[in-house]
């Protein structure tokens, strides 16, 4: 009985962290910004970059006109915020900023929201935060 249990214990692990490794494969990529919303008046905020990809090893970078502004490595872990729905939360770890970087992004903490395969929104962890909205390429 104990074996059975301990089999349990270790299947549903494995399950667990297939399912968190399928959602960060599929956070790789490279994901065009194409608006943002939210804010006191639900205008949005402005943003100065075109695209931010993830690479598997746990590096990004935010591009604009083919320019790299701003480069790190980021981190996942387990959503724990009560006003957003989102597996996870992503903190940027900027290396190097060029012209102020992506300071919308990567100074706080972010609320990861896959849609679908090919959509990705980022929200801060507040209420009245900013949500920006990417596709992927």
């Amino acid at each position: 009985m104990r074996t059975l249990k301990t089999i349990l214990v270790i299947a549903s692990l494995i399950l667990l962290s297939c399912e968190r490794s399928e959602f960060s494969t599929d956070l790789i990529g490279k994901w065009y910004i194409f608006g943002s919303g939210g804010g006191f008046f639900g205008q949005g905020a402005s943003y100065k970059f075109d695209y931010l990809s993830l690479e598997t090893d746990y590096d990004y970078d935010c591009s604009r006109n083919d320019t790299i502004i701003e480069s790190g490595t980021y981190k996942l872990f387990p959503n724990s915020s009560d006003i957003f729905q989102g597996e996870y939360t992503i903190i940027f770890n900027p290396k190097q900023r060029i012209k102020g970087g992506v300071p919308q992004i990567s100074d706080k903490e972010m609320i990861v929201d896959l849609l679908a395969a090919d959509t990705l929104i980022l929200c801060d962890g507040i209420t009245d935060g900013f949500c920006y909205y990417f596709v992927k390429e």
